[in-house]
């Protein structure tokens, strides 16, 4: 009898059991996934990294993280180098001369990796954009231009966010124009580039051209397309400045860049248009 009675309290042990081993391999895989988070917010240590390399299974090539930071560096600038294609060169307009003269059209011209705050981590603190590179290099970059995508397109300035764990402010970057960060996944894509019509309404002299050495100028034209794991873009769901949608591939160039680039063609003797995305364009 006492067999008897034993069997359905041990069928119900065994499916506690069962329920307790689901809900542990759960949370275990939702730990994991949040591990970072959850350290930040309950003040744990998940892992330790030993220094012994006796009894450590997995050695570093490098003597400290110094040198391993310079060798990431260096790997880094050759990608870049070695990943930049040009498609065309009409006229010899690449390499630029010693002490050109550039005027720069585009937001990304200004701004190759606008976040580096909360989930968008490029831009590390000895990074260098497009003007300071062509500086560098001795090249004069139009102030006029310039100027007005910095100070009256960008406006690059500190915003209050909250942190989703703790609920505590953060400060992150903030713009008042930028390009679309963030691809649609299959949904309509807006193209954020701010068209030459409204150049003037956003702060920009009426005799801006006249600003600009046609004869000595190089317009460099530059645009993005972001890029995200398990993101892609749907066909023809392309979105324009004004927010219409235009029916076409949002991986081509927009009206509101084209006129972009036929304002560098009317200001500049030659003009080179730079993409920064990780994506195949269509530019014919």
């Amino acid at each position: 009898m006492r067999t008897k009675k034993l069997v359905p309290v041990m069928r119900g042990v065994s499916a506690l059991a069962a329920s307790t081993l689901v809900l542990a391999s759960l949370g275990s895989d939702i730990a994991e996934t949040y591990r970072k988070n959850l350290d930040d917010v309950l003040g744990t240590t998940s892992y330790v990294t030993s220094t012994d390399k006796d009894s450590a299974r997995f050695v570093s090539d490098y003597e400290t993280v110094e040198d391993m930071a310079a060798a990431a560096k260096d790997i880094s600038i050759r990608e870049g180098q070695e990943g930049t294609v040009i498609m065309k060169n009409d006229n010899n307009v690449l390499p630029l001369a010693d002490a050109s003269e550039v005027a720069l059209f585009g937001l990304a011209a200004y701004a190759p990796y606008p976040y580096n705050a909360g989930d968008f981590r490029g831009g590390n603190e000895d990074s260098v954009e497009l003007v300071q590179a062509l500086e560098d290099a001795g090249i004069k970059v139009n102030s006029t231009m310039k100027d007005f995508y910095v100070n009256d397109l960008l406006n690059k300035h500190e915003v209050i966010t909250q942190n989703m764990w703790t609920g505590a402010d953060e400060t992150s970057i903030g713009f008042d124009y930028i390009y679309n960060t963030t691809v649609g996944d299959m949904n309509e894509f807006q193209i954020t580039e701010v068209p030459v019509s409204e150049y003037e309404n956003l702060g920009l002299e009426s005799d801006w051209k006249s600003k600009i050495d046609k004869e000595n100028t190089t317009g460099i034209c530059v645009f993005a397309r972001p890029g995200g794991e398990s993101n892609t873009y749907g066909v023809d769901t392309a979105v324009n400045y004004a927010g219409e949608a235009t029916g076409k591939d949002p991986l081509a160039l927009s009206e509101d860049e084209l006129s972009v680039i036929d304002a560098a063609k009317e200001t500049c003797s030659k003009v080179v248009v730079l993409l920064n995305t990780g994506n195949a364009m269509l530019i014919s």
